[in-house]
């Protein structure tokens, strides 16, 4: 199966990361505006010198490969509608967070 992941907090990335666990091929897709609020997420105890990527982010992600684009742009939508045509599923949780990259 092949998922495009537009997930940006818990609902959309968790589901994602479960069907990377039950084998499907997802392609997590962030917009390079907006990138996943989880990337940066702190969590109390969680920061280790030299990294930038919240634990939060590593294990929401695990298992999925990452595009990241401008979907405003002309290329960037023409790349994403062509994802869009060819995948079994999308993931996304738009509606949890207001995403003004989007």
């Amino acid at each position: 199966m092949f998922v495009l992941d537009f997930g940006t907090s818990t609902v959309g990335t968790a589901t994602g990361r479960l069907l990377s666990d039950y084998g499907a091929t997802i392609i997590k897709i962030e917009s390079s505006a907006r990138p996943d609020l989880f990337r940066e997420w702190v969590m109390p105890g969680s920061h280790v010198a030299g990294t930038t990527m919240s634990p939060m982010f590593r294990s929401n992600d695990v298992g999925k490969t990452g595009l990241c684009m401008d979907p405003k742009s002309e290329g960037g939508r023409r790349i994403i509608h062509d994802l869009i045509r060819r995948a079994d599923l999308l993931v996304e949780d738009f509606g949890q967070v207001s995403l003004p990259g989007w």
